[in-house]
């Protein structure tokens, strides 16, 4: 599907301003792997990047059905919806878990999160190819919003491996061992600057894409 250059333009931008934001925030060591917040202060910064992350997909939502039912199927429809039920029960899982941590360290609940986490990106990352959207304005803002939520699962996910041994991320002892994960079909650069990554969501979010019902939309969709 061909894109306007409008749309190219949004996509361009986030994807730019993605992978900028990580390195800003996580200093390079020698193997130019980041060196990210201690363990105080990753809790600080998963607990708000949960709060940003978690109505974007919503609001997504939201802004999809308030387009007219010819810019996206209701298969589609359907598809994002169930997404969204899924991502949401996982990240109110998440947030439960960092308040537990918080409170009570115990690196089960790290490996639970991470485990949770790896779902979520899973989730989001196999709905764009899932989806049949022909119309290039609808699906400029949808890939917009969901390689940022990435960014902000990815980057989370990456704070949280800093703190435990990922070898020793396993399944629970009554579940099989997962499937491997599938390719990923999505970039989204990690991104743990809370502040910045709100900045580029709503401003993808408010972005012109020439067309005005689809902007009008959209433009409600944004994170306060």
């Amino acid at each position: 599907m061909k894109m306007n250059r409008s749309s190219r333009n949004i996509i361009a931008v986030v994807l730019v301003l993605a992978s900028l934001n990580f390195t800003s925030c996580c200093r390079l060591s020698g193997g130019n792997i980041p060196r990210c917040p201690s363990v105080s202060g990753w809790i600080t910064i998963a607990s708000s990047l949960l709060g940003v992350v978690s109505p974007m997909i919503p609001s997504l939502v939201t802004a999809v059905g308030a387009i007219s039912g010819g810019r996206i199927s209701d298969e589609d429809m359907k598809r994002l919806q169930s997404m969204n039920n899924d991502v949401q029960k996982d990240l109110n899982e998440v947030s439960g878990l960092v308040q537990q941590y918080k409170n009570s360290p115990d690196s089960s609940k790290l490996d639970r999160i991470y485990l949770v986490l790896n779902k979520i990106d899973s989730d989001l990352d196999q709905v764009l190819p899932s989806l049949h959207i022909t119309d290039s304005a609808t699906k400029t803002k949808i890939s917009a919003a969901i390689t940022l939520a990435l960014g902000g699962i990815r980057g989370l996910r990456g704070l949280v491996s800093k703190h435990i041994p990922v070898d020793n991320i396993a399944p629970p002892p009554d579940n099989p061992p997962p499937l491997p994960p599938p390719p990923v079909q999505t970039y989204a650069a990690p991104r743990i600057d809370v502040a910045q990554l709100k900045r580029d969501y709503n401003n993808s979010m408010s972005a012109s894409t020439g067309v005005a019902e689809v902007d009008k939309a959209f433009a409600k969709a944004k994170v306060r």
